[in-house]
């Protein structure tokens, strides 16, 4: 074999060592055991650190357009799964978690301080964006579209999808 076929094979086996780095730090899910009953939240819709956060760790990514529930309540197996707009399913993590009744997809988000002293939007008990948003209201934008959603009037992000047109 020639000297340039060596380089082509070692730049194609760098290529594809590269791609399943990426991949393993981008989009797979990093399955662990929770300690927190904490319900994941969905945060930094449409940015490259899009994801389900609990216990202040991005667990899984994508996570717009899913939704998430607690599955086998009060097993060794209970587990976050997230179920998408296309089907797919996945878990997000195991924990011991405890099955919670969805939020009305109208109910949205707000901006309050929480017990540590940070600001941001809030569903409910969980934070779905750290932001300095005191001075900020939430808009329904994009009604009867993929995009609908509560998005914040200050800086036009998307804070989460629902039906709230």
């Amino acid at each position: 074999m020639s000297k340039r076929a060596w380089g082509i094979l070692l730049l194609i086996v760098l290529l594809v060592v590269a791609a399943v780095w990426w991949v393993t730090q981008n989009s797979t899910a990093a399955v662990v055991r929770l300690s927190s009953r904490e319900q994941p939240a969905c945060t930094n819709i449409n940015t490259a650190q899009e994801g389900w956060t609990i216990e202040d760790k991005t667990v899984y990514r994508p996570c717009a357009g899913c939704t998430v529930q607690c599955r086998n309540s009060g097993t060794r197996q209970a587990a976050w799964y997230q179920t998408c707009e296309d089907g797919s399913q996945a878990i997000i993590a195991y924990a011991d978690c405890v099955e919670q009744p969805p939020l009305p997809s109208n109910t949205a988000p707000y901006c309050r301080t929480d017990g540590s002293g940070e600001i941001g939007w809030f569903m409910g008990s969980r934070l779905i964006k750290n932001a300095d948003c005191a001075n900020c209201n939430v808009e329904c934008r994009n009604a009867g579209t993929p995009q609908e959603g509560w998005y914040d009037a200050c800086d036009g992000e998307l804070l989460t999808q629902a039906d709230c047109g």
